[in-house]
């Protein structure tokens, strides 16, 4: 092996229509020399692969951010590849995106049944506040008008939890 790719598999789980969704991606070079790598782009219009081209030193990774844009419900299966010189390393994206009322309902239906959200926010540790895997909600206003136009939808506050409302949700429960 000359690339490794961490986690090996980007799996978002139940996402809400009207917005975007990010997860971290590591791809480690394990070769003695400085590797190239290339992203296959892919069809699919929700589902986008950021990285920053250029090679990558013995022992050093990069990042690559999976974003989807949930524009429409649906069921996306993709399968992300990275092409070295001497290796092709694929690994899959799914995500079931959910229209807004039927996400505000499971959520709703997880909180109640197992005291939590279906997206809790995700602790804040090293990497600059981003863990590899964690699903992570874009809040920023402008992009997301950019990058779904009509299709954004803004996010109920309450359904954005903080780190400290999983513990009154469960106090809540407690009682």
């Amino acid at each position: 092996r000359l690339v490794e790719v961490v986690p090996s598999g980007c799996r978002f789980g139940p996402l809400r229509t009207g917005s975007i969704y990010r997860m971290s991606v590591n791809v480690r070079n394990l070769d003695v020399d400085v590797t190239r790598f290339c992203v296959t782009p892919l069809e699919n219009r929700m589902v986008r692969v950021k990285h920053c081209p250029g090679g990558i030193a013995p022992g050093m990774a990069m990042q690559l951010l999976i974003e989807i844009a949930c524009l429409e419900p649906a069921f996306i299966e993709e399968v992300v590849e990275v092409r070295s010189k001497a290796q092709v390393v694929r690994f899959p994206v799914t995500a079931r995106i959910h229209e807004a009322k039927e996400y505000d309902n499971l959520d709703a239906q997880a909180l109640s049944v197992n005291g939590r959200r279906i997206r809790e926010a995700a602790e804040r540790k090293g990497r600059g506040g981003r863990e590899l895997g964690t699903v992570e909600l874009v809040t920023d206003e402008d992009y997301c008008r950019s990058v779904l136009g009509l299709a954004n939808q803004a996010f109920p506050q309450s359904s954005i939890p903080d780190v400290g409302q999983k513990q009154d949700d469960l106090s809540r429960l407690l009682r």
